[in-house]
């Protein structure tokens, strides 16, 4: 069973300690339905894991790829468990047993062997971190991260950009249905000043804070689906550009009377969606 031990900090990764278990039914939106367990032997399939957990209202087994390949099996040993609710999330995690500060649970092999597989779950305490008071400009000080790992809080975002400016909020991006990070992020520092600095910087190295491994993250202007142009006044679908010369967001129209009597280099157009980087080159870990 998960032991209590002493509350955290507000800053800490989440702000409930583990005794909040025990209430968590009375509390909605404490965990993510999508809770990623690691450790399975390599080809175990779907059947054997359901089977390990049929006590509980499991809606979902899932790996990445999985409906666009042949695979039947987990091929890199960890799967994520898609339960019907958080009730099923707070049972499994009761059912954990806690060895050097992380969470196993016992998974019985096709032979019988018991093994201990890693079960990582999401809280949402971790998904947002510092608080601004909403203003008209506040679309102009934020901006969209990228190809951030989905275990990654709100806070070692803040303490990742904080070198740009002053950060007075970080909101990370989770799927509306599991509640799970899509691996995304939106920041909000209290000057433009500040955004400009991040914006023109395009990438930051985001360290694990387990393992030490370092990820690329993309940094790039927040722009809405219909966004006013700062050169013309309409609202239109934006487009952005992050040289030093520019950092405006406007529609294409004006980027292109803009970028007319610029020099060729240096320049790049963003708009929703776009990414600087290809994207195995997001994706590596080093």
């Amino acid at each position: 069973m998960l032991g209590c031990r002493s509350p955290p900090s507000l800053y800490s990764s989440g702000y409930e300690s583990d005794c909040s278990l025990e209430r968590a039914v009375a509390d909605p939106g404490l965990f993510s339905l999508r809770v990623f367990v690691g450790g399975f032997p390599k080809g175990t399939s779907e059947s054997l894991i359901r089977a390990n957990y049929s006590q509980y209202d499991i809606d979902r087994v899932d790996w990445p790829h999985k409906s666009a390949s042949s695979y039947k099996d987990t091929p890199n040993g960890f799967a994520f468990l898609e339960f019907h609710g958080e009730g099923d999330v707070v049972n499994f995690l009761a059912d954990c047993n806690v060895i050097g500060g992380r969470t196993y649970s016992v998974f019985m092999t096709q032979t019988q062997q018991k093994l201990f597989v890693e079960v990582k779950p999401y809280r949402l305490s971790d998904a947002r971190y510092g608080h601004y008071s909403y203003s008209p400009t506040a679309n102009q000080r934020k901006v969209f991260l990228g190809g951030l790992p989905r275990e990654t809080t709100a806070r070692e975002v803040h303490d990742v950009m904080v070198k740009f400016g002053e950060v007075k909020e970080v909101i990370i991006d989770l799927l509306p249905a599991t509640k799970y990070p899509r691996g995304t992020a939106c920041v909000v520092f209290d000057t433009v000043t500040g955004r400009d600095n991040a914006v023109r910087n395009r990438v930051v190295l985001l360290k694990h804070p387990t393992t030490g491994a370092r990820r690329l993250i993309e940094v790039k202007p927040f722009l809405l689906s219909q966004q006013r142009c700062e050169v013309c006044g309409k609202m239109t679908a934006p487009v952005s550009c992050y040289n030093k010369c520019c950092m405006k967001v406007t529609c294409y129209t004006c980027y292109d009377v803009v970028h007319q009597y610029l020099p060729p280099f240096g320049h790049k157009r963003i708009f929703r969606g776009s990414y600087y980087t290809p994207y195995d080159a997001r994706n590596v870990r080093f």
